[in-house]
């Protein structure tokens, strides 16, 4: 790891609302292939893993928040239509998760046009990570403007950072720019292309905030069943 890392252990389970300024970026347009079924709409005690994650991000009352939707987006869209959120729908959604974070992105452009908004952050998730609490959204927007200078806020699954970090993480403005002009016209070629969580790990300039919660993600029926589990023991998700 480059000198410019560092590692906060950081977990809580307190409520938040933030008052920083910050847009928001829900990514969920993918197949969920191993899944075999859209995930999106799989419930998690009663509620359906994209509302889950739509209402974490609201409580800390974002600038904006955009969700970029694909497959099975009309069926997306019902479950967070009373949620006051954007829905993006990626047409290009089977090209791969990179092709959503360049389309949310080119979304959020023109508010960076504000003069308020110009330099506000941007938080970009996933919705398959039901177990991170809504306090480790607000520590990461928190700790983007008490670290000046840092380009990336992301999340350690692991208490030493020897994972590089990955999603959820906050991006400033100059490394938003940055993964805009690295994008090739074909998609194809660069580690850019890649989603959130290559450009994460091959960026050096960056905070890792740890959240073991968020290493259990939903790819399978049995990563529910394992998130489930460990919900009932009482680890607080909310």
């Amino acid at each position: 790891m480059g000198n410019n890392i560092n590692i906060v252990d950081h977990c809580s389970d307190e409520k938040f609302g933030s008052n920083f300024r910050f847009m928001a970026l829900l990514l969920a347009a993918g197949e969920s292939k191993r899944y075999g079924k859209p995930k999106q709409l799989v419930e998690f005690y009663g509620c359906p893993l994209l509302r889950l994650s739509v209402k974490k991000i609201k409580n800390l009352n974002p600038r904006i928040l955009k969700v970029i939707l694909g497959k099975a987006a009309k069926e997306c869209v019902q479950v967070i239509a009373d949620l006051e959120v954007e829905a993006v729908i990626n047409k290009d959604w089977a090209q791969g998760v990179g092709s959503s974070l360049k389309l949310g992105i080119d979304e959020f452009l023109p508010f960076f046009e504000n003069e308020m908004d110009k330099q506000a952050p941007l938080l970009v998730s996933l919705c398959d990570q039901p177990l991170i609490p809504s306090s480790h959204y607000y520590h990461l927007v928190d700790s983007f403007y008490k670290n000046k200078g840092t380009d990336i806020i992301a999340t350690s699954y692991l208490s030493d950072g020897s994972d590089c970090g990955g999603v959820p993480a906050v991006f400033s403005r100059r490394m938003l720019d940055k993964i805009l002009a690295s994008f090739d016209e074909d998609g194809e070629g660069s580690v850019y292309n890649n989603g959130a969580k290559a450009i994460i790990r091959s960026e050096s300039n960056k905070l890792l905030l740890s959240c073991p919660q968020a290493q259990f993600d939903i790819d399978t029926v049995s990563d529910l069943q394992t998130c489930e589990r460990y919900a009932a023991l009482g680890l607080d998700f909310t």
